[in-house]
């Protein structure tokens, strides 16, 4: 019985949902696609035990299963279940979806993993790991203590000084949220004053004038808020209702706003999820336009909160927005990534060029995306 990991990225995905939910129908439905070339394809084989691991931007493990049957390529019937245009992968005998997935950031310290691949950069969706590993990242998911160090979080700011991050109140207003039974019971206004007013605050919007709330644009209408560093506007805010829809309609919504407005970063929020976007990016629907969407709810502990969950928040606090650095690096991240990815983009067509003038290296469009998304995760 051997142990693997299997990456799910951005390659095999389809647009406009996330890694996670696409691989989590993989496992519901016990098939899992892998290509003919995949290194380690063929040492899979019946009861052998893998961790199920979603690619960047997520960057997390979801759950994990047990092998029935090698890599093959699919029966009739298996081919008419699978969702994907793979052709051919293998099949589980068990599969666990875990409640709250671990993040490769949570799970690494102290794991085998961080010595052989500290960047945690899989070059191919079949990955052997060890036993030990293979083990603890389970007992992590499933609910026992996993083995990890605290994340250090250090604030842009001194501790209390004006625009610094209040994680702890972050959290506290993040814990009360998961203790929310009925959440159809709070109206926009309660949601507001208990969960998106008290995240603003943590996040250094603490001074007068930092909020506008109601901000009237050239439409008549007006964001719930809009954010201001060194008294620019900076992010138009729309919230809604805990548990209202925060589909392609709102996303265009705030899109609006924004056009409106000037302003590049437009959000939406229910208290609980929160959606970013590039509004500005043009030839793309709205909902097209994601930056990232994260569940305020979704964590097992302060850790993994920490680990998962704040690094996307801390993206617009008041001290990160005043130069919007980290939102500019996130975005071009993904846009590097989608160019190299793309076998009909130009950055590929140079790129093989380059290879073949001065590698003598001859790879297929399809051939460099696919080795692109597995360099990339």
């Amino acid at each position: 019985m051997a142990h693997y990991l299997l990456n799910f990225t951005r390659k095999n995905a389809a647009k406009g949902r996330s890694l996670r939910d696409q691989a989590s129908e993989l496992l519901a439905i016990k098939l899992w696609g892998i290509g003919s070339n995949a290194p380690n394809r063929a040492a899979l084989a019946p009861g052998d035990r893998v961790l199920i691991y979603v690619g960047a931007p997520e960057s997390e493990f979801i759950g994990h299963a047990v092998l029935a049957s090698g890599a093959h390529e699919w029966t009739s019937d298996e081919a008419v279940r699978y969702p994907g245009d793979m052709t051919e992968g293998v099949a589980f005998e068990e599969t666990a979806l875990w409640p709250h997935p671990v993040s490769m950031r949570t799970a690494m310290p102290g794991l085998d993993l961080e010595k052989t691949n500290p960047q945690a950069l899989f070059f191919s969706g079949v990955t052997r790991v060890t036993q030990r590993d293979y083990e603890a990242v389970v007992a992590a998911g499933t609910g026992a203590p996993p083995r990890r160090q605290p994340v250090a979080t250090e604030p842009s700011l001194p501790p209390g000084s004006a625009g610094s991050v209040d994680l702890d109140l972050l959290f506290k207003t993040a814990e009360k949220l998961k203790r929310v039974n009925k959440p159809s019971s709070l109206s926009e206004y309660d949601t507001r004053a208990e969960f998106i007013d008290r995240y603003l605050e943590a996040l250094g919007y603490t001074e007068l004038g930092d909020i506008q709330r109601g901000a009237p644009v050239d439409s008549g209408t007006f964001p719930d808020y809009v954010l201001l560093v060194n008294e620019q506007q900076v992010i138009a805010i729309e919230a809604k209702k805990l548990g209202a829809q925060l589909g392609p309609k709102e996303a265009g919504q705030v899109a609006g706003y924004c056009t409106n407005l000037g302003l590049r970063w437009g959000a939406v929020t229910d208290g609980r999820f929160f959606k970013l976007y590039d509004t500005p990016v043009v030839g793309v629907l709205p909902e097209e336009r994601l930056v990232f969407s994260v569940d305020l709810a979704d964590y097992r502990d302060r850790d993994d909160f920490e680990a998962r969950i704040y690094p996307s928040l801390e993206l617009i606090a008041k001290t990160e927005l005043a130069s919007g650095a980290g939102l500019e690096r996130r975005v071009a991240r993904e846009a590097i990534r989608e160019l190299l990815t793309q076998p009909t983009s130009k950055t590929t067509r140079a790129l093989r060029r380059e290879l073949d003038d001065s590698r003598r290296i001859r790879l297929s469009a399809s051939e460099l995306s696919e080795l692109a998304s597995e360099l990339l995760g």
